[in-house]
């Protein structure tokens, strides 16, 4: 008994497994992200950005790239 119930166990997982990645690979096409929380920086649409977060973000980033210039790596080198 217990064989079959694994049996369906592991079948089901198939199915579910085969239902969750055409859904991310449909929502990746579409160039929306598949996860359920809110990124920061992005409005709950997860598309619009929330300006306030973006720009703590855009700061941070700059400070690094900064950073990184001032401890000799060149320009050139970040962009790629």
């Amino acid at each position: 008994m217990a064989r079959i119930f694994a049996a369906f166990a592991a079948k089901e997982s198939g199915r579910k497994s085969a239902r969750m990645k055409r859904k991310y690979e449909q929502k990746a096409a579409q160039g929306l992200p598949h996860g359920p929380a809110r990124a920061f920086g992005y409005e709950p649409d997860k598309v619009t950005i929330r300006e306030t977060e973006a720009a703590v973000i855009r700061e941070l980033v700059a400070r690094e790239l900064v950073a990184r210039v001032c401890a000799g790596e060149s320009v050139n080198s970040l962009t790629v």
